[in-house]
C-alpha cells in the first residue's frame, strides 16, 4: 500500500477537530497530540527514497489543526522564554515552517517573513515582501528536522545576511544537531531509519505497512 497524504477522510477530520476542542492541549505532551491528531504512525514504513523506518510523524496530520498550530506556536516560542525580549522577527521555510512561524511570532508579538530554497540555484533566500534590515535579531523555527542540513544552510544564510540569529527551536528532530546558535526542539523523534540493506525489520520478516512516504 502506498501512503498518500492526499486521500483525506473528512469525518477522521472533523471527529478530530471535536476532539481537539474538548481538550485542554496545554495539559498534553507533544507527542499525545501528534497521537491524538492520527499523525504518529509505528510499523515498518518503506520511504520515497527507499529508506526502511519503523515509524514516522505525519506533521500535515495535526499542524492542519489551528488550535494544535496555535499551540505548538506558543511552545516553540517558550523554548526561548529567556531570550524572548531579544527576538525581533522569526524566520520559517516555506511552506509548513512559514505558518509554523507565523504561530510563534503571534506567541511572541513580533513580525514574521518566510525563507525558501531556489529551485534555479538551490540556494537559500528571503522572500522580496520582508527581509529584515542587516543587524535584526532572528528566531529560526521549523517542523520536524532530520540530517539538519536545511537548518544550516538557513542559519548561514540568515547570518551571510548581517542578521543575528538568537536560536533554532523545532517541532521534533531525530538526533542533536550542533549549530553555530542555540539548538531547541520540543520532541525527539523516537523513529529509526535506515537503508532497505540493513534493515532488521526486513530481516526480521516483518510485513511492511506502506511504501512511498514522505516525512
Amino acid at each position: 500500500m502506498t501512503y498518500n497524504v492526499a486521500n483525506i477522510n473528512m469525518e477522521r477530520i472533523k471527529y478530530i477537530n471535536e476532539l481537539l476542542a474538548e481538550s485542554d492541549l496545554n495539559k498534553l505532551s507533544t507527542i499525545d497530540i501528534i497521537k491524538r491528531c492520527n499523525g504518529w504512525h509505528e510499523g515498518h514504513f518503506v520511504f520515497y527514497n527507499g529508506d526502511h523506518g519503523n515509524g514516522w510523524i505525519n506533521k500535515m496530520a495535526f499542524l492542519r489543526y489551528p488550535s494544535v498550530m496555535s499551540e505548538v506556536g506558543k511552545r516553540l516560542a517558550k523554548l526561548y522564554d529567556k531570550e524572548k525580549d531579544q527576538i525581533e522577527v522569526v524566520v520559517g521555510p516555506a511552506i509548513c515552517g512559514t505558518v509554523l512561524a507565523y504561530s510563534v511570532a503571534v506567541a511572541l508579538r513580533v513580525p514574521f517573513t518566510a525563507s525558501y530554497r531556489s529551485d534555479t540555484d538551490r540556494m537559500i533566500y528571503i522572500y522580496d515582501g520582508f527581509i529584515p534590515p542587516k543587524g535584526t535579531r532572528c528566531l529560526f523555527v521549523d517542523d520536524l528536522v532530520f540530517t539538519g542540513t536545511d537548518l544550516r544552510d538557513n542559519i548561514n544564510y540568515m547570518q551571510t545576511e548581517g542578521l543575528r540569529v538568537v536560536g533554532a527551536a523545532v517541532i521534533g528532530y531525530r538526533r542533536e544537531i550542533e549549530l553555530s546558535v542555540p539548538f531547541r526542539g520540543l520532541t525527539r523523534n523516537p523513529f529509526n531509519r535506515t537503508s532497505a540493506l540493513t534493515c532488521g525489520l526486513c530481516t526480521n520478516q516483518i510485513p511492511i505497512t506502506s511504501t512511498g512516504v514522505r516525512e
